[in-house]
């Protein structure tokens, strides 16, 4: 949620918002160079097959990938386990 926008990840590959009054959900346009594939497993696999890609193509590391689990674990209400 933001002060003017609502989002939803549906399913997770799958951005959609509502603006700020209204109650119509409209899909977020993002650009994907492999639309055949899964969002991010040709562009993570490319990197891995050709690091010099990084430069590219942003990843998130792994690092960020834990804190964003556990932001989410807040948000939905699930404990951590530690």
């Amino acid at each position: 949620m933001t002060d003017s926008n609502a989002y939803r990840l549906i399913p997770l590959e799958q951005l959609f918002c509502c603006n700020k009054g209204s109650v119509e959900w409209k899909p977020v346009e993002v650009e994907c160079a492999f639309v055949e594939c899964k969002t991010g497993v040709a562009e993570e696999t490319a990197v891995m097959l050709a690091p010099e890609l990084e430069d590219y193509i942003e990843l998130v590391t792994l690092e960020s990938a834990v804190c964003f689990t556990k932001l989410a674990e807040e948000i939905f209400g699930y404990s951590s386990v530690n």
